[in-house]
């Protein structure tokens, strides 16, 4: 069950009026955070929990969540031919060599019959295959292509030519990124791939490493290291293959967007299913042991970056106006003298691990909306910690996922998000000053009041 906090959001989905979708919740909570100037009543929406696959399909497709929609595909002896696959970019290039190219040469234009199929291997028979599902209630993406391509294939007498034992015995991992560059795209993507990374090292005794093949033509990215530090194997672009190459165990991975992770008002955050992902991360980037320190406070000023082709290199603290985080870390020190404060120019190049360590210590994350919110999910709750770590996120927009990916965290999070209209006002630093002072001040946790969505409170 989710509490919708965005009129806007509420708004559309009343309008859609979908059935036995709503219910208006008894508790009233009015003032300058309600839905209007009386003091409307919040609406509930109950979604059901998200979900993971359970275990890998033989030469099929599985459904991965039945909200997300999202599939996921296995195949054994599975053959791509390189020379069938129609795209302009190479991939992986060095980002100064690619400035200002069109987004469609960094994208398969088309599969074409012969580019992937099997090897001495059969399809499923019968409709039930979501091989051969001919309604809209899945979420394909690339995969539509993909399996449109090897439905196409199945009489074409693929890799004829090699022998089964030459096929790469590694499991591969094949998807297509469609946003690589922004933190939290990157980690819906790695966290579909980590699913299936599970899934792999359940059938495969003593697996170590699988390798990743990326179905798209994007550049070198400053969070490319992310995909061989938590998968340990090789990592290429599909037109960085050879010719023709053959795999014992092919796996495709869901697209970014059908993410549980990125499933607001889709399904209900489920944090023990992240928690095998995130121990995974913490253990790779050696962040695991770094403690929390309960007076720290890190506000993260985003850098103007060029981080792909198409950049323009302003980021949303430019927008805000220079030097806004400096005047609000000096307002918190002037409340709280007691506080660490940390102002950390947040550079998007920084690697994974970088941009990991930088948060791992904060009781108290500030940053405005974009990548640097998607770290408060490696802020250190351990349970043996006592009270709520706290981000609180300065945005311009209508709508804001944060909110919802903030509940998957396991153990006590507060996520506040503070609408800034073009620049951080008085009323605004004062708001944020007043939150930090209660968390800082607050040993056990932290909860929201009745009165106000955008103050704190601390528990009895």
């Amino acid at each position: 069950m989710g509490l919708i906090h965005d009129a806007g959001r509420l708004k559309q989905l009343q309008q859609q009026k979908q059935p036995n979708q709503f219910r208006t919740d008894d508790g009233y909570y009015g003032g300058k955070a309600g839905f209007d100037d009386a003091g409307g009543e919040y609406e509930y929406i109950e979604f059901p929990n998200c979900t993971a696959p359970q275990s890998l399909p033989d030469n099929d497709c599985v459904l991965v969540d039945n909200s997300t929609k999202g599939v996921m595909c296995h195949f054994s002896n599975l053959v791509l031919d390189n020379t069938k696959i129609q795209m302009k970019g190479l991939g992986g290039e060095p980002l100064d060599t690619v400035m200002s190219q069109d987004e469609e040469v960094e994208f398969v234009q088309d599969y074409q019959m012969g580019s992937i199929s099997l090897k001495d291997a059969s399809f499923p028979s019968g409709a039930s295959s979501l091989l051969f599902r001919t309604d809209t209630d899945v979420s394909l993406h690339y995969l539509e292509s993909v399996l449109s391509s090897m439905k196409n294939s199945l009489s074409h007498n693929a890799g004829a030519d090699i022998d089964a034992t030459d096929c790469e015995a590694t499991p591969t991992l094949f998807l297509t990124r469609y946003e690589y560059v922004h933190l939290f795209h990157t980690l819906t993507d790695v966290y579909n791939a980590y699913e299936a990374y599970q899934l792999l090292a359940t059938a495969t005794p003593n697996l170590r490493a699988v390798n990743v093949v990326f179905l798209d033509g994007h550049p070198r990215g400053h969070l490319d290291d992310m995909w061989s530090l938590i998968f340990g194997g090789q990592v290429t672009h599909v037109k960085q293959l050879k010719d023709v190459t053959c795999y014992q165990s092919a796996v495709f991975v869901p697209a970014g967007y059908t993410c549980p992770l990125f499933g607001e008002d889709v399904c209900t955050a489920m944090p023990v299913l992240a928690k095998p992902f995130l121990d995974h991360v913490l253990k790779v980037t050696n962040t695991m042991d770094i403690p929390r320190i309960d007076n720290k406070v890190i506000i993260l000023e985003q850098v103007p970056t060029v981080t792909h082709p198409r950049s323009d290199g302003i980021s949303t603290e430019t927008r805000l106006g220079v030097g806004t985080m400096a005047k609000l870390q000096t307002a918190i020190l002037q409340a709280v003298p007691t506080a660490d404060i940390e102002l950390v120019k947040y550079d998007e190049t920084l690697t994974f691990a970088q941009q990991i360590k930088l948060v791992r210590s904060a009781s108290v994350l500030i940053g405005a909306y974009g990548p640097e919110q998607t770290l408060l999910f490696f802020m250190n709750n351990d349970n043996n910690l006592a009270g709520t770590t706290l981000s609180i996120e300065l945005h311009n927009e209508a709508h804001s996922m944060y909110a919802e990916f903030s509940k998957w965290k396991e153990a006590s999070h507060l996520h506040k998000r503070i609408f800034v209209n073009e620049i951080l006002e008085e009323k605004d630093i004062t708001t944020i000053v007043d939150m930090v002072k209660i968390k800082l001040s607050c040993k056990r946790n932290l909860k929201e009041t009745f009165a106000y969505l955008e103050e704190v409170m601390c528990e009895d």
